[in-house]
């Protein structure tokens, strides 16, 4: 038995750069692109075993994308999403600052800690992380920089420190750059999103 990967994206353009990433890993037996609206999938009931998406979240209709998502998933199977989350003041900041920022931010729509209870009360089942608040301010020395050993140390150290914190503070959760989701379909699923 063969898994495939299906890659779905409305852009033709990230479509063409994943098919050209595709290539060059040599997955194209594996990875199958294709353009598609994910608020319509046109994937049969109970196709996949786990559905992944990257900053998805901020832009689709997530109500109509979640019941979607449930809807192709096995029983049993789970849905993963990372997303620019939250409020945090320093990214707020930063996203006003720059022309192009600014426009991305009127089309999207940030996550709340509401929200992220919300999918999982839909669901009935699920879980979710967040990451990089403190840590965030130090992404400008990584980008400018990357992972030197003194940087790399110094990102470590500021990961604990963050982890600490959440672990300590949960309400700092809603502060923090990234959320990771996690979404499960029961086992004895016989309906939809409620």
């Amino acid at each position: 038995d063969t898994n495939y990967v299906w890659a779905i994206d409305i852009a033709a353009r990230r479509l063409s750069r994943g098919r050209r990433q595709i290539d060059d890993k040599g997955k194209a037996n594996r990875v199958l692109p294709i353009r598609m609206d994910a608020h319509r999938l046109a994937f049969p009931n109970n196709s996949f075993d786990l559905v992944i998406g990257n900053s998805v979240l901020l832009f689709l209709n997530r109500g109509q994308f979640l019941e979607e998502c449930y809807r192709t998933l096995k029983p049993g199977g789970r849905a993963l999403f990372a997303n620019e989350s939250m409020d945090h003041p320093v990214l707020k900041v930063y996203r006003s600052l720059f022309p192009r920022l600014r426009a991305r931010e009127r089309i999207t729509r940030r996550l709340s800690a509401a929200d992220i209870e919300a999918f999982i009360e839909q669901f009935g089942e699920g879980t979710h992380r967040e990451f990089y608040l403190l840590s965030v301010l130090f992404a400008p020395l990584t980008g400018r920089f990357g992972m030197h050993k003194a940087i790399g140390a110094l990102a470590r150290f500021v990961n604990e420190v963050d982890e600490l914190l959440l672990r300590r503070f949960p309400v700092l959760r809603r502060y923090c750059w990234i959320a990771v989701i996690e979404l499960r379909k029961q086992e004895t699923d016989v309906g939809g999103v409620s």
